[in-house]
């Protein structure tokens, strides 16, 4: 069905002909409206509190009570799969489970300007200022999976399946996926690129042309 998202509630189109939707709205006692969306997860405008929208049932519960816990900056410093969330506040990294509803500090405590979860569980982290990209898959781990510096600032970032990352050089127009131990693999496109799109095997790419498919493989 399609979602379409509004500041105070969610319409479920779940029929054209005839047009037929259902809309939920934001829990009467909010005082709020709804700031972003991803994956079933909202996140509120003023309090930055957490919901849920059931497809089940088209209601809207609540999470987590924000209560100054995390400041997010941007729609680009939240992230978040059918398991957990994943906020970068100015100097944390934190992660939400839930199905527990817990929330809890990752390791890698520095600033962030991105995030992007795989449906596995991995997170992926960016630094603009020190073009510094990062991954890892439990919260509490001592190290990271993958830690480079591409040669330029990537002007978007996305998965390639749930383990590899692609990274896109708009003006290069070129895809570049970094795999682990920092081995990569480059695509180049002759036309303008200007949008990724991450598949359950791989990465779709959009060009003014045509759309293009890079699929994952066994080494």
């Amino acid at each position: 069905d399609l979602l379409l998202v509004t500041k105070n509630c969610i319409r479920r189109i779940y029929n054209w002909s005839p047009l037929q939707f259902q809309n939920t709205y934001l829990p009467e006692n909010t005082q709020d409206t709804i700031w972003d969306f991803k994956d079933n997860i909202l996140i509120l405008q003023t309090t930055q509190d957490l919901y849920y929208y059931d497809n089940a049932d088209a209601s809207i519960q609540p999470l987590f009570k924000n209560e100054e816990t995390f400041t997010l900056l941007t729609r680009q410093h939240w992230d978040c799969n059918d398991k957990e969330v994943v906020l970068l506040d100015l100097n944390h990294v934190f992660h939400f489970d839930i199905l527990s509803r817990e929330m809890s500090k990752s390791i890698p405590d520095s600033q962030w300007h991105s995030v992007s979860l795989s449906s596995h569980g991995f997170t992926c982290l960016y630094n603009s200022k020190f073009n510094r990209l990062v991954i890892y898959k439990h919260p509490s781990a001592n190290n990271f999976l993958l830690d480079v510096t591409p040669d330029s600032h990537p002007d978007s970032i996305h998965w390639c399946g749930n383990d590899t990352i692609a990274c896109l050089f708009a003006a290069d127009g070129e895809v570049k996926l970094f795999g682990p131990r920092g081995s990569y693999v480059t695509f180049w496109y002759p036309n303008d690129i200007f949008e990724l799109h991450t598949e359950m095997d791989g990465v779709k790419i959009a060009t003014l042309q045509s759309i293009h498919f890079i699929s994952k493989v066994q080494d």
